[in-house]
């Protein structure tokens, strides 16, 4: 993973796990799933939104707001980037190609980890 690129994840059947640059892994079991394609969702800390359009076949953004304050943005596309990752604070969240989002309040991560 480039510096550039400070996160992966994967998605078997359900299991997420991702990974940062540091070598932090979180996982967990993405039980439900709020919708796919276009659609706006909160995240799991209940006060995260995410805002998720089609830009083509394979290829959705996902926009990240919370409390009117943008917070940044990811793209999942097939033909470079399978899943759109980042983290926001505890906040883990993974875009799927099909414009699904997977969320997680993760537990702190340790200082100098």
């Amino acid at each position: 993973m480039l510096p550039a690129d400070p996160y992966a994840a994967g998605n078997l059947n359900g299991l997420i796990t991702t990974l940062d640059n540091n070598g932090n892994v979180v996982s967990w079991i993405q039980r439900t799933s709020q919708g796919s394609g276009p659609h706006t969702e909160k995240l799991a800390d209940g006060e995260t939104a995410a805002k998720v359009s089609k830009l083509g076949a394979q290829h959705h953004k996902a926009t990240f707001s919370r409390g009117g304050h943008m917070l940044g943005s990811v793209e999942a596309h097939g033909a470079t980037t399978p899943y759109g990752v980042t983290r926001i604070g505890r906040l883990w969240i993974v875009l799927d190609l099909d414009g699904g989002i997977a969320s997680y309040v993760g537990r702190p991560i340790p200082t100098g980890a």
